[in-house]
């Protein structure tokens, strides 16, 4: 699995987009509504899980001595500004 990392991690970004497309598309489809959309949450969810999963293993990559909490730490504020400002273009 760490031998893959950046694999898996492209396919968690892939998931989502693909179930995010899903979800765009129940407007054009609605009678699929629930199929379409249960479809876009259930691959949303999976895409998330593998990114998350290999979080750790990027940020021990990062780490030069005992401060993964503070690679944590920048990563995480790094993805509180990216969504915020992509609500705000959107």
């Amino acid at each position: 699995y760490d031998l893959e990392l950046k694999k898996f991690r492209l396919l968690s970004t892939v998931v989502c987009d693909i179930s995010c497309g899903l979800e765009m598309l129940t407007p054009f489809w609605p009678k699929n509504f629930l199929l379409l959309a249960s479809l876009g949450n259930v691959g949303k969810s999976v895409g998330l899980s593998i990114a998350l999963a290999t979080q750790p293993a990027f940020h021990k990559k990062f780490s030069l001595s005992d401060n993964m909490a503070d690679i944590t730490a920048k990563s995480q504020a790094q993805h509180v500004v990216a969504d915020t400002l992509g609500l705000g273009i959107a």
